[in-house]
């Protein structure tokens, strides 16, 4: 995120920059964060499910490589990213079946122990 933008206007941008592709956030899926996410440093991710124009991904900026394939090709991510994926996955299903999609929210309690959803 730059200083002068808002979590919405950063996904946006960090998709264009990132894949070529232009969208705009329309459902929150989580808020994700905890010092042992990933094992370079503390990292916390606000993912999102995304409209836009559906195109051939461009790699770009700092992503070595873009394209789509198939959710169920979509394994073996690197660090939480396969559950992002899954509640993702659980948020489009409830909203195809005409139901409530609700948001995933994760806190991270003392020594990391994962804290009950809110």
């Amino acid at each position: 995120m730059e200083l002068e933008e808002t979590v919405e206007e950063a996904v946006a941008r960090e998709l264009r920059e990132e894949t070529g592709l232009r969208g705009r956030p329309a459902t929150l899926v989580g808020v994700y964060s905890g010092p042992d996410r990933d094992p370079r440093r503390p990292t916390t991710t606000v993912a999102y499910l995304i409209e836009g124009t559906v195109g051939p991904p461009v790699a770009g900026d700092d992503a070595a490589h873009a394209e789509w394939l198939p959710v169920r090709a979509a394994k073996g991510l690197a660090f939480d990213h396969d559950r992002i994926v899954r509640e993702a996955l659980g948020l489009v299903r409830a909203r195809d079946r005409g139901g409530q999609a609700r948001p995933r929210s994760r806190r991270r309690g003392p020594r990391g122990r994962r804290s009950p959803p809110l």
